[in-house]
This record gives structure tokens, sequence and C-alpha cells, in this order.
């Protein structure tokens, strides 16, 4: 069990802000004093690229991680520090859920900080066993540290700030993200697309809330094919779920933007699968390989993209009014 005495755990905003709330309930239900980073990310993964020798070949949210756990030891005097994220059950890792609570950990051998590696599936029952393992490491007390999963199971995610809607503008279809960037709704690339192109933004997990077995069916045989024998289902996405929430809504979307980190290979393969798919169903789509210090032209290539998808609405408008009008 880790002393308590002048404790203090550290967290990264970066690599838990979607389900901080959980680990702010978690840790107070066992009495133990925390300080979640407050650093701007840049400046925290500025401090990376000082630190480690190969961090800027490390995505943007791996830097930033690892320089708020530097700041959170060295200017905030945390001598714990939580490693926390969580994990869908059956995925791999990605290197930086895998290799960054081993990386720091390896970095202050010499101090007194100890690193725990809090990766906690989204099975529930997988999840339990995990957080009371991790309870267990501030008190002996079990009834306590029972309590104390409950409340981390009580606290519901995050939710980001909703998009904003637009009726008669280009929907776009997102797959892939650079965190911070794109995907999240408070995030700057998104808010970039939405609030300043007037574009809808979909993903994933938005575009679509009704499973229809069907189109998943079809999206799986798109993926696996008859060929293959002893499928590795184990992949970075769920890559059937992913296609057939796409094919789900193809008829309502204008176009799909793909964002690979450049810094990322799990997106990159897993993008390049995809994208092949949907260029087959002849939809829209550009491939974004994004990084940080390509912000201005990243901008100027999505502006021109959701350019071309209202000009192409209009012709097929346009095309439409004239069929009806022959009839």
């Amino acid at each position: 069990m880790i002393n308590k005495e002048e404790l203090l755990v550290g967290i990264s905003y970066a690599r838990t802000y979607k389900i901080l709330a959980r680990w702010e309930a978690f840790l107070k239900v066992l009495d133990v004093p925390y300080h979640v980073s407050d650093m701007d990310l840049h400046d925290a993964a500025a401090i990376a690229d000082k630190r480690f020798i190969y961090a800027r070949e490390y995505c943007f949210t791996r830097r930033a991680t690892l320089g708020e756990y530097v700041n959170l030891v060295e200017e905030v005097g945390c001598n714990v520090l939580l490693t926390g994220c969580q994990l869908v059950e059956g995925n791999e890792k990605c290197n930086t859920i895998r290799y960054v609570p081993t990386q720091i950990a390896e970095y202050y051998k010499d101090r007194d900080v100890t690193v725990i590696d809090a990766c906690i599936s989204t099975n529930a029952k997988v999840a339990g066993n995990q957080l009371e393992k991790i309870a267990l490491c501030f008190t002996e007390d079990k009834e306590l540290a029972q309590k104390a999963v409950e409340a981390w199971f009580a606290v519901k995610e995050t939710k980001q700030s909703p998009i904003i809607h637009f009726d008669n503008e280009p929907t776009i279809f997102m797959v892939g993200s650079a965190a911070f960037h794109f995907n999240i709704a408070g995030s700057y690339m998104t808010r970039f697309l939405n609030e300043k192109l007037r574009a809808n933004i979909v993903g994933p997990e938005s575009a679509s809330k009704t499973k229809n077995s069907l189109i998943y069916r079809e999206a799986y045989k798109k993926i696996y094919h008859k060929n293959i024998i002893n499928i590795d289902r184990v992949a970075y996405w769920e890559r059937p779920t992913i296609l057939g929430t796409l094919l789900n809504v193809k008829d309502e979307i204008d176009g799909v933007i793909f964002v690979r980190d450049k810094y990322c290979v799990c997106k990159i393969e897993e993008i390049d699968l995809l994208k092949q798919i949907v260029d087959k169903e002849k939809l829209p789509f550009i491939v974004i390989d994004y990084r940080e210090e390509n912000r201005v032209t990243t901008e100027t290539v999505l502006e021109t993209f959701v350019e071309m998808l209202r000009m192409r609405r209009q012709t097929m408008n346009e095309e439409a009014t004239a069929q009806r009008r022959c009839e």
C-alpha cells in the first residue's frame, strides 16, 4: 500500500479528460489528495520535446501527456502519477497507452515517484477488478475500496459541448482523430469546421445510435473477406461498427474526412483500409495527414473540401430540379 503521508496524486488532463470526473470521484472517496494538470497542452508537449529523445516523433497526445507528468512531479510536487485512461475491451493498446506508464516510471526511477498504470477496461466486470486493485493501493479497507469503485461507475462520461447544426449546409462524416484537434466537440479543428466553415460534423458515435444488423453484416464482409481463416478480430478500432455506421448514414452525408495522425501507425493502418471501401461507395472524401505544425495548411485543405461539397450539392439539386421538370 502507498504511504499516504505527504501524498499527492498527479493526473494528466491530456490522457484522462473523457473520464476525469470518474477518477476525481474515485479518489475523493478514498480521501486521496490529487492535482489535475492545468498546463497549456502545447507547453506540455514542448517539455516532452526537450526531455525525451524521440518525443518529436510521438503523437501530440503522448507528448502532451509526458510533459504534463514532468510538470506534475517537478513543479507541482506530485509523488504518485495516475496514468489513467479507458480501453475498449478487445482492442489493442495504442503506443501512448502502452508505453507512457513504463516510460515515465523509467524517467523517475531514481526519485521517490510511484506510477500507477491505470488503463481501465470498458468491460464493467474487468474494470471493477482493476479499480479495486488500484483502490487497495491507497487503503486496506476493502469496504472503502468497493465504495470508491462504485463512485467511479456512478459518474457518467464527460459530455462535450454540442455541435451547432446548420440547415442546408454540407454534412461531413469524420473518421479518425488527432486528440484535441479533431473529433472532439470543443476541439479547435472541429470548431473550425463547424463554426467557421458552417459544416455539420458527425462521427461513428454521433451519426447513428440505431444498430442495423444487416448493414453491420455487410460492413463485416467488406472488411473480413472469405479468404481469411481464423480472423484476428482485435483491432485499434472496431472496424465493422465504424464502417456500418457510415454505410447506415451514407445517403445523409455529403462527404467523409479521414484524419490520420502522422505519428500514429494504428490510425494510419485503420484509415487506409476504410478509405478504400468508402472510395468504392463513391462518397467524396479526403485524407488529412495531420501535424500540429501544419495547422494552417490543414485549414486551407478543409476549406477547399467544404466548398467543393457545397458546389456538388448545388449541382445535384439543380439536376434533380431539372429532372422533375422533365417528368
